[in-house]
């Protein structure tokens, strides 16, 4: 399925050119009910071509969404999931599970930090209904330990499997993976627990041992030294005439020590030289110089005196969240997951991600997914926040 992006102040739309004849009763179908795990969608007529645009607006593809978070079993069957609640509801209005795009970058995904749920695109001439785009996707993004499982979960597929068993078979992984932990917690528990209360005793033993040291005699003539103080184990007692004696002892023996008498000095520095400290190049730096073009970075323009960002990964991505972005911009116009900047050799490209008060690039404004290289002193504004890229 061939589909471009555009987009104006308000709105973003997914615009395919699509034979929408071949709708049948479906068109009906659509037209009377309001299905809302379907991306809404109005037709029109250009040229004798009907050409369909899809209301993305606020929405983001499962691909960019899934870029954000880190892969795990429980967000894979999350997907997974919704994915089956989207399908099973068009077809309780009797919609061709054919005619929806299961694809990783043609489902959406309604942002919300409380909740989010998946919403199709309904195109008659699709005719595709395969996971095998958002299997690969996983095989491809997740974390080593997770890899052998999502080849067993891709060769599940590609023999047909249904969402239904890949969901079974990532449950199966999620109980055992809990089993698996929770026997080391066990373990571990019960390994603490035998060296907490082997701390306990050693500290009970040393609790009754200095009390045993504090113990004095309960006689009222002990200070004068007629009776013993318990001040160390049983086996050394000593009378109170006896430990003051000591102590005086100690202490004029203690300030002999220290009597000792110190010559005044004088520090004369050798002769120096006093030069600038010179700061080492960073090898991003040097290899900028050595190739040529733009060093890769946004120096900021507003009035705000932020910080300029530095791009320092291949896929740099730029929002006002903290978390799943490379660099924050502080506003609250800005996107959570604004743009990202993609750095190809010397070459640097923008891309918006479906923001919802947009990137501009010297004025013009970007299309979802729009790829657009960057030149050196390119104006960007991500909403009302404005760099400049050398």
């Amino acid at each position: 399925m061939d589909y471009k992006f555009k987009r104006d102040l308000k709105n973003s739309f997914m615009i395919v050119e699509s034979g929408f004849e071949n709708a049948g009763y479906e068109k009906n179908i659509l037209r009377y009910n309001d299905i809302d795990v379907l991306v809404p969608f109005h037709t029109v007529e250009i040229n004798n071509v009907t050409q369909v645009w899809y209301d993305i607006t606020g929405l983001v593809s499962l691909k960019d969404y899934l870029m954000q978070q880190t892969i795990t079993y429980e967000l894979m069957r999350k997907v997974f999931l919704y994915l089956k609640i989207a399908i099973d509801e068009t077809e309780r209005f009797l919609i061709d599970v054919n005619h929806l795009s299961i694809d990783i970058d043609t489902i959406f995904v309604v942002k919300n930090d409380m909740e989010w749920k998946l919403m199709l695109i309904y195109c008659p001439d699709n005719n595709q209904s395969s996971l095998d785009n958002i299997l690969e996707f996983f095989m491809d993004n997740v974390s080593k330990e997770m890899m052998d499982f999502c080849f067993k979960l891709y060769d599940s597929g590609i023999e047909g499997n249904t969402i239904e068993g890949i969901i079974n078979l990532i449950d199966k992984e999620i109980n055992c993976e809990y089993s698996t932990n929770k026997n080391d917690t066990d373990n571990n528990y019960s390994e603490e627990l035998e060296e907490y209360n082997t701390n306990n005793e050693e500290e009970e033993t040393n609790k009754k041992s200095d009390f045993k040291r504090r113990l004095l005699s309960d006689d009222d003539d002990y200070i004068w030294g007629h009776n013993s103080i318990d001040i160390f184990e049983e086996n050394e007692k000593e009378t109170l005439f006896e430990k003051i004696k000591r102590i005086i002892t100690n202490y004029f023996n203690f300030n002999k020590k220290q009597d000792t008498t110190y010559e005044d000095f004088t520090y004369e520095p050798d002769q120096q030289i006093y030069e600038p400290t010179v700061l080492l190049k960073s090898f991003d730096d040097c290899e900028s110089q050595i190739e040529g073009g733009m060093r890769g970075e946004l120096q900021y323009l507003g009035e705000k005196k932020k910080d300029n960002i530095r791009i320092n990964k291949d896929e740099f991505r730029l929002g006002s969240s903290i978390d799943g972005n490379d660099s924050v911009i502080d506003s609250p116009v800005v996107s959570r997951f604004h743009a990202k900047i993609l750095r190809e050799g010397k070459s640097y490209y923008l891309e918006d991600l479906n923001s919802t008060n947009g990137t501009c690039v010297n004025g013009k404004m970007l299309g979802y997914r729009d790829k657009v290289e960057l030149n050196p002193e390119d104006t960007i504004m991500f909403a009302d926040e404005c760099y400049k890229i050398v």
